[in-house]
């Protein structure tokens, strides 16, 4: 009788298998989908907070580092449900709108996320602005531009000392200013606690029931020279079907909620759009903080004790999002530091690379690292965003040999192969198509609908290659970013 032989798992969660759907048009090129069903999905956000509060309503939700670094800032499901229903009612009693839209130039923290929250919650845009425009005398030109193109009504900053010339400038031109502490002298301003703290249903509930599919959730704005800024709008239905496709292809996302330790800035898209979102839509935690800080003197979340105690004192994720290059970075501090090592790994799951690859190399370092640490390798996944689109249009969800390979298209999303050039190039441009995407972008006080072709095909100005054109399931390569014409 033969000898059975087990074969230990490679990794410690299950992954989904590569899939999609494949049309040859007549003019060469070619159309690919998800062949997996996308669930119906939510127009309004605020729907997922109200969930979790009322399924779980102790359960964390957001956390970043007090001044004392020693302790967190924390704030439950329940509780911020509750302070953003007061928070919208005030706002709805501001009579803001698209043309009298929220803007935020603080970086990311719990205050925040309740507002943002709140204005999307009763359809008035959040628009989310880097805050060096408003820090930097040589970037102010950039910050005067968006309130000219935004007009908001209303401008808030967690801290208002720094941003005194910023907020003053907003005021000459009409916006109410809210901090959450130091405020400016000489400059009215309204407090944040002020507004977080009474609730009767009213103008809230009825702005909220105005909600469309295309009611604009979010202005993102990059560049910071006026003649290059561009306002990249994001609607409500575009996040909700986003989160439900990558909910799809990554179960892990549901399968228990997310623990996430990051602070990748929501005035990006994958800060405020993605992983914002991937904790809120899964009832997750997302600690607002830089795993394994390269300065040890900043904010940092591994405590320096000197002991395996303290590595247990760390928040560890389940899901790592990180950008390719600053991960480089954290797999030469988990090298050396053995701490370190055992907070990240500990309750680790599944690496994210955000719009990006990998090298082998880097891969095979962690890889050791995550053998030693646990037994299992973990699943490095990938994804990709086009410009201007604000979501997720391919994925890495399944398991590849190509370091450069950004996956295939999530659920609900069609992407369309362009060739260029020779057949034999191999050589694509890349457009992409979803349901609740209306890619647009935001000039003059509203939104202006992005060019588009025949069949509603969204440019992206990259350039890519099917890894195998006989099986096109092996995912797709990123080559290099084209110029727009």
């Amino acid at each position: 009788m033969a000898d059975t032989i087990l074969v230990a798992p490679k990794y410690k969660i299950d992954l989904k298998r590569a899939a999609v759907d494949v049309k040859r048009l007549a003019d060469g090129n070619l159309i690919l989908r998800s062949p997996y069903d996308l669930p119906p999905s939510k127009e309004n956000i605020g729907d997922w907070l109200r969930k979790w509060a009322a399924a779980d309503p102790k359960r964390l939700f957001l956390a970043k580092r007090a001044q004392t670094q020693a302790q967190w800032d924390e704030i439950t499901y329940g509780d911020a449900l509750k302070q953003v229903r007061s928070i919208a009612q005030a706002l709805a009693s501001r009579e803001l709108s698209p043309v009298r839209p929220v803007l935020l130039i603080s970086k990311n923290g719990i205050d925040n996320a309740l507002l943002q929250l709140a204005a999307m919650d009763i359809g008035v845009p959040a628009i989310h602005v880097n805050p060096t425009l408003a820090l930097k005398p040589e970037q102010f030109e950039g910050f005067k531009h968006i309130i000219q193109q935004t007009t908001p009504g209303l401008v808030f900053a967690a801290e208002g000392a720094p941003f005194a010339t910023a907020l003053k400038y907003a005021a000459d031109q009409g916006a109410e200013i809210l901090l959450s502490s130091d405020p400016v002298a000489g400059l009215p301003s309204t407090e944040f606690g002020k507004i977080t703290k009474s609730w009767r249903k009213g103008a809230a509930v009825k702005a909220r029931a105005k909600n469309t599919p295309e009611t604009i959730a979010k202005v993102h704005y990059s560049g910071t020279q006026p003649s290059e800024m561009v306002g990249i709008v994001t609607t409500q239905v575009t996040m909700s079907i986003n989160q439900d496709a990558l909910a799809v292809v990554i179960p892990q996302l549901g399968a228990r909620p997310p623990i996430i330790v990051d602070d990748a800035p929501w005035h990006h898209a994958s800060g405020g759009n993605l992983i914002f979102n991937a904790a809120l839509r899964n009832g997750g935690t997302l600690y607002i903080d830089r795993f394994g800080p390269e300065n040890q003197n900043e904010n940092q979340n591994v405590n320096q004790k000197g002991d395996e105690g303290a590595a247990l004192e760390t928040p560890s994720p389940s899901i790592h999002f990180t950008e390719a290059m600053p991960f480089y970075g954290l797999v030469s501090r988990l090298e050396e530091n053995i701490l370190l090592r055992k907070a990240f790994f500990r309750n680790l799951d599944l690496i994210w690379i955000v719009n990006g690859t990998i090298s082998h190399e880097i891969k095979g370092r962690l890889q050791a690292l995550a053998r030693e640490q646990t037994g299992f390798e973990i699943p490095i996944l990938a994804s990709f965003s086009g410009v201007g689109t604000a979501a997720i249009n391919t994925a890495l969800y399944f398991e590849s040999d190509s370091d450069a390979n950004i996956g295939l298209p999530v659920p609900g999303t069609f992407i369309k192969l362009v060739r260029i050039g020779a057949e034999q190039d191999d050589n694509w441009g890349i457009m992409v198509n979803t349901p609740g995407l209306n890619p647009a972008i935001w000039q003059n006080g509203g939104p202006i609908k992005a060019e588009t072709d025949e069949d509603g095909y969204f440019t992206v100005y990259e350039t890519v290659r099917l890894i195998d054109p006989m099986r096109p399931f092996k995912g797709i390569e990123r080559q290099s970013r084209v110029t727009e014409a």
